[in-house]
């Protein structure tokens, strides 16, 4: 959500240095974080690539709501009513900040738990991964 002179004094002061999170109930939840640039993306130079210029991009609040996938809808057309309906009963402040996204900037993804797996056995092996990488480019 782009952060103007509307939606910028909506924010909470805890999201005003960084990320947070609000615990809900029912498993639902969100994750929260400000992207206030100090620098804009467009004007830091690239040396990695230097055709890969950074894209502007205004300052904004970062979101995501969490909730058991049973309560998604069946459409991500209907995502924006759906965070809407779910954080009825939080804070009017957050709900103003929900309710002026952009609405084609909400998608859904899955993200899957496992149960917690047993450490396994240990050995003396010695992972390099980007040294070793460095190195084969050198030979």
């Amino acid at each position: 959500m782009i952060l103007n002179d509307t939606t910028h004094p909506l924010l909470p002061p805890f999201l005003l240095n960084g990320f947070d999170a609000v615990i809900g109930e029912h498993r639902r939840g969100m994750a929260l974080g400000l992207m206030q640039f100090q620098t804009r993306p467009e004007t830091i130079p690239v040396t990695v690539r230097p055709k890969n210029r950074l894209r502007p991009s205004p300052d904004y609040l970062m979101w995501a709501l969490t909730l058991p996938s049973e309560q998604l809808p069946e459409s991500d057309s209907d995502l924006h009513n759906i965070v809407q309906s779910f954080t009825e009963d939080w804070h009017a402040d957050l709900r103003a900040l929900l309710a002026a996204c952009d609405t084609a900037n909400i998608a859904s993804t899955s993200v899957r738990l496992t149960a917690p797996v047993a450490p396994g056995e240990t050995t003396d092996v010695t992972l390099l991964s980007d040294n070793v990488k460095s190195l084969a480019r050198r030979l």
